[in-house]
Formats: structure tokens, sequence, C-alpha cells
């Protein structure tokens, strides 16, 4: 996805975000997310072939004007005030059928990527603000290979870190030996933050706060 599309995804994903927060005040993950990609992505001008509640390994959403694949995720980005460091969590494949250590590896970052980017949505829920704050994030799915990680074999699962290029990832033997990967966001060089927006709770599913915002922006 070239630098023109994203500075024109990002105000599209980030009115879509809204306007949804405008009528409900369920949060935004999982198909819904999806949805809201599709509706902004196609907004402006990018043709889609979306197959909503498919569960096929991979590309949620396939790009079909670019020839490029998303996978979206819901995402969570922790913070350590002592150090500054944020760091993004996203779940991906469970692994189960898959035997060796060395198979799911070669799965992770080849059969089972055939896509070109994560587009990620974070969510913060500020009680102390009172407020829901959403990130969106593009990531090159290329620059987040298991093969560039050193793995070790624990109890849990397997556990590997690449420490120049900022990422982490576990294989969690409770969770159907689903992988987790952890990128920190002061170090990983592929990670676009699209925008951020914030909604006070008090104005969730209150559409005319919502637009008020917008106008005033």
């Amino acid at each position: 996805m070239n630098e023109e599309i994203k500075r024109k995804l990002a105000p599209a994903l980030q009115g879509e975000i809204e306007l949804y927060s405008g009528i409900c005040r369920f949060p935004i993950k999982g198909e819904l997310w999806e949805e809201l990609t599709v509706n902004a992505l196609e907004k402006i001008g990018i043709d889609t072939d979306w197959d909503p509640g498919s569960h096929s390994p991979g590309a949620d959403i396939m790009l079909s004007t670019l020839n490029e694949g998303i996978s979206s995720k819901s995402g969570k980005i922790t913070r350590t005030k002592r150090t500054g460091k944020q760091e993004l969590s996203i779940s991906s494949y469970r692994t189960t059928r898959i035997k060796t250590l060395k198979e799911k590896i070669n799965f992770f970052d080849g059969e089972g990527k055939n896509f070109e980017s994560y587009m990620v949505l974070s969510r913060e829920e500020d009680e102390k603000e009172k407020r829901r704050i959403y990130r969106a994030l593009l990531i090159d799915a290329k620059k987040v290979n298991a093969g560039s990680v050193e793995w070790i074999e624990q109890k849990t699962g397997w556990q590997g870190e690449d420490r120049k290029s900022g990422i982490k990832m576990k294989i969690q033997k409770s969770m159907s030996d689903q992988f987790w990967i952890y990128l920190d966001l002061n170090r990983f060089k592929g990670c676009d933050i699209l925008f951020e927006t914030s909604i006070p709770y008090d104005k969730l599913g209150k559409t005319h706060h919502i637009t008020e915002k917008n106008d005033n922006a």
C-alpha cells in the first residue's frame, strides 16, 4: 500500500470509526473492524473482495485494485511508564495440526502469509479520563517473520525474540499452539500509525455529539 493510499485511507477509516461510535456503544473488533475497513477502502476507490464470516487462514480482505491482501487484527498496546516502551500484541494462527516447530515457522512465513499488511485496531479504555481511544496501525507483514526469531522451548510452548528488529513471538500450547506477535513500537520499523481518535464515554452512541466534534475539528 503506497503512501498516497495511506494518506487517503486514514481520514476515511477514522470517519468510519467515529460514525459507528456515534451510533453504538459496543467496542469495534472482529468482523465489524473488517467491515469498517472495507467501507473506508471502497470510499477512496479501492475495490475489495471480502467474505464476512470466513475462517479461511490468511488474508481477510483482498484489495483487487492493488492485488494485495490485508489481515485484519485487534491489538493491544501496553505502555511502560519508566522506559517509555510501547508494545503492540496481536494474535495469529492456531497450529495444533502442524506438528513440529520448524513446520509451524514455515507455515507462518509461507503458506499462511498470503497478504501484504496487517491492519490493526488497538483499543484503550481510559477509565481515568472516561474515554475510549482507538489507534489504527498498518504493519508490513514482510517484516514480521517467525524465521528471523531465535526460538526456545518452554513448558508453555515456544518463545522467541529478535531484539534488533523489536519482534517477540510466542506459541502458546494452552491456546491450541496459537502464535502471538509482540512488536516494540519504539524499535520496529515496519509500522505506520494511521491515526488516533478518542471518544468520551458520555458521547458513545450519541451521533449529534460525534458530528459536532468533527464539525469543530
